[in-house]
């Protein structure tokens, strides 16, 4: 592995296989936090946070807050991966960030997951649909009042 330096280079399944294993792991200690495990003592890296050289962007700020990190580190893993495979440099944080409508489309996603939680917690506790209703029909009122503003 250590002469090998992307998967073109190997020359069996074997060696492509551990390459893929170990481009893996390397792009999640890239991307992920790093953190000692107290049973083992080894650093490993944390599957729920960013590493620090991310925290600064904008975007992981926004993932961070707005529910959709999961899916930008999925991202960004895979995409360091890929790179690593290739033999290409992953050191600059904005060629790594995915488009602007993968940004839009995993805000719109969460949004709609948020909201899928919030009625999935005031229904199943109660076991009817009563408060959900209440609130949709506050909602349609307040609409209403303000378009006839």
């Amino acid at each position: 592995m250590s002469s090998t330096r992307s998967i073109f280079d190997c020359r069996t399944a074997d060696e492509a296989l551990e390459f893929m294993n170990i481009a893996e792991y390397r792009a999640r200690c890239f991307v992920n936090a790093m953190r000692r495990n107290e049973r083992t003592g080894k650093l490993e890296p944390v599957g729920w946070e960013f590493s620090d050289r991310f925290l600064p962007h904008p975007w992981v700020r926004e993932a961070i807050s707005e529910g959709w990190g999961k899916e930008l580190r999925s991202h960004l893993i895979l995409t360091v991966k890929n790179r690593i495979c290739h033999g290409k440099p992953y050191d600059n944080i904005d060629e790594l960030m995915p488009p602007r409508e993968w940004v839009a489309y995993a805000k719109q996603q969460a949004e709609r997951y948020r909201k899928a939680a919030e009625w999935r917690n005031a229904n199943v506790r109660t076991g009817d649909m009563s408060g959900w209703l209440a609130k949709l029909m506050e909602s349609n009122r307040r609409s209403s009042e303000e378009e006839a503003a």
